[in-house]
């Protein structure tokens, strides 16, 4: 009896020495799989970023009107209207790495098909194709933070995986006019390509499923998955995305074009102040998500809100741009408006994965990301499409600002649930 005691008393020591190396385990890793996930996206926005460093070279190349750019700018987001909600489930349903492999392979492949267009009508087809695939990246590398983050981190954590997107316009914007210049738009589609197929390399090495809840927030193919569809406040959040991203799209699509015409800058300096753009979103989606999860205690809705206040301010801003402001400050607007316009994405996704819940955050962001795609369709082509009835972007500017004060307005009516831990 005595020994009978003795094996059942160490049972529970044993026992709290395999949960405390565990949890270490994961405590460690964790930051590994942020760096895959955030590494993989930048992967795939170096393609959907890319694009808008192309538009001088496509404008020459193909004979693009500034409202055909817009189009060829969100044509990837196009795709992933089609499939975005479905990527989202299928990582719910089959896991994240199965989603983000196969997803980096074939975006890389559709992107390559896409630099042998001839046309605008052929070039366009091919990058929606190449959207469809694009899709799988953000809701696959947002359900692994919601697995492997705790709340107290998730903010943060997804802010840094959202800054793949815009790591990923910083290095198009650095490379892909260059390769453009000397080799033409059709190698710098080719190397998007080769960086993509890359990326899915690196997931499909690095990659591991989290050793406790492996299968467990994969939801079954008959269960009910469409019940947060029907909660009012993850729509208002998605519309106020929409107009989030119509500043996000426009500004990446049109600023090298904009500056081009309206300052007298050359492409090659142009393209620096897009890089700027893109490394202040990168510094704003980590600086958001921390504050929110510090400063703001978990609460998302007012730092949102104050994203879109200060964006709608530097749409402004951007009036006032000319050939003799000096180039310091227009890097500073250009900065802070990448680090607002750019830098509200992990934010909003952080958002909607806990409305909905671990089990269901992939579907979550992949609605979302179907809304999201929705504005880029809309908006940067009407941005365009103004500038060509116009003959000047003032009108373009004050709309967008507009827009985005009008998303603010919708976000307000937002109830954030207050404490959502899971």
């Amino acid at each position: 009896m005595l020994n009978i005691e003795i094996k059942n008393r160490k049972k529970p020591d044993n026992m709290n020495n395999s949960s405390t190396s565990t949890n270490n385990d994961i405590g460690s890793y964790r930051w590994v799989i942020l760096s895959v996930t955030t590494f993989t996206q930048s992967t795939i926005a170096l393609i959907s970023q890319g694009i808008g460093t192309l538009a001088p070279f496509l404008v020459v190349g193909l004979g693009l009107s500034k409202t055909q750019v817009g189009f060829a700018g969100g044509a990837v987001n196009v795709g992933m209207i089609l499939t975005a909600l479905l990527a989202g489930r299928a990582v719910d349903m089959w896991g994240e790495k199965k989603v983000l492999v196969v997803g980096g392979l074939t975006t890389g492949g559709a992107i390559l098909l896409a630099s042998f267009s001839n046309s605008f009508p052929t070039l366009i087809g091919w990058l929606m194709f190449t959207g469809l695939w694009a899709a799988t990246s953000t809701p696959a590398g947002s359900k692994a933070i919601m697995t492997w983050f705790p709340f107290s981190q998730r903010a943060m954590a997804v802010g840094i995986r959202q800054t793949g997107v815009p790591l990923g316009g910083l290095v198009a914007a650095l490379i892909i006019p260059p390769i453009a210049i000397h080799y033409g738009w059709q190698m710098a589609m080719a190397t998007m390509s080769a960086v993509a197929i890359f990326g899915a390399a690196v997931c499909q090495v690095a990659y591991r499923d989290h050793p406790i809840e492996v299968g467990s927030t994969k939801v079954k193919k008959g269960s009910q998955w469409t019940h947060f569809l029907r909660n009012k406040n993850i729509w208002l959040v998605g519309l106020t995305g929409m107009t989030f991203v119509a500043a996000q799209f426009t500004i990446v699509t049109y600023l090298v074009l904009y500056l081009h015409d309206k300052t007298g800058q050359s492409v090659a300096l142009a393209s620096r102040f897009l890089a700027l753009v893109q490394f202040g979103g990168m510094a704003g989606r980590i600086f958001w998500g921390y504050i929110s999860d510090t400063f703001f205690q978990g609460n998302r809705k007012p730092v949102l809100g104050l994203i879109g206040i200060i964006a709608a301010g530097m749409a402004l801003v951007m009036l006032f741009l000319s050939q003799t402001t000096p180039l310091w400050i227009v890097g500073l607007a250009t900065w802070i408006f990448g680090f607002t316009a750019v830098g509200w994405n992990g934010i909003f996704i952080t958002m909607l994965s806990e409305m909905a819940g671990k089990d269901q955050a992939g579907t979550a962001v992949g609605m979302g990301l179907t809304l999201l795609q929705l504005g880029v369709l809309m908006f940067p082509p009407a941005f365009g499409l103004l500038v060509d009835r116009s003959g000047s972007y003032e009108t373009s500017w004050i709309g967008l600002s507009i827009l985005m004060g009008l998303g603010v307005l919708i976000l307000m009516l937002v109830k954030e649930k207050k404490a959502v831990r899971n």
